[in-house]
């Protein structure tokens, strides 16, 4: 039989505020699981892309913090669960969120298999799109609603490199457009932060 385990359906992604912000959560042979929710700060934010999110440390540098036991109610004959995360409510808002699901109690069927692995996630529920016109003389961004594809007015953007710096601001006009550095200007793996009143987002 197979070994114990717990696993986010899937380890991220940007979640619309305007459907249901849920990520599946799904386990075998587990009962019950410590979820910690984090909505790190955006530096923290930053540093976290583009890594192995099994391989780093859970981070410190967070403005919020929730961890709360979980019973997974596993059923049938590999006594499995799936239950729906919310991941908006989690959040508290339009945020970047970590998702770690930890193994606490394993059924003693499955106690001499091997030991399941935390599971983590990095969302974002975020009512931004964004579309990208780059090229060696100039870089464009437009935000757009996600919902209804209106041009995002007055959304503040920072392009930061991998340590946080802000390199560069902007603010969108009425068609939601703005220019950037160009493609040579911008520094390696840059990140683009746009924020307004509803809410944060990485782009």
């Amino acid at each position: 039989p197979r070994p114990a385990a717990v696993d986010l359906v899937v380890s991220g992604g940007v979640l619309r505020p305007s459907l249901p912000a849920t990520v599946g959560l799904e386990s075998r042979w587990v009962r019950k699981a410590l979820l910690r929710a984090a909505v790190p700060s955006e530096r923290a934010w930053i540093e976290l892309q583009g890594h192995d999110l099994t391989t780093v440390p859970f981070p410190s540098d967070v403005t919020q913090l929730t961890e709360r036991e979980i019973d997974l109610d596993p059923s049938g004959r590999y006594a499995w669960s799936s239950i729906a995360l919310d991941v908006a409510a989690l959040a508290g808002g339009q945020r970047p969120l970590l998702v770690e699901v930890v193994p606490l109690e394993i059924l003693d069927v499955a106690a001499h298999r091997r030991a399941p692995k935390p599971s983590r996630g990095l969302f974002q529920v975020t009512g931004h799109g964004l579309a990208v016109w780059r090229s060696a003389a100039a870089t464009r961004v437009q935000i757009r609603d996600n919902a209804t594809l209106v041009p995002s007015a007055g959304v503040e953007l920072e392009v930061r490199d991998t340590s946080g710096k802000i390199v560069q601001r902007r603010t969108t006009d009425a068609q939601g457009l703005a220019d950037l550095l160009p493609l040579r200007a911008l520094p390696p793996s840059a990140a683009l932060v746009a924020r307004n009143s509803s809410g944060v987002a990485l782009l």
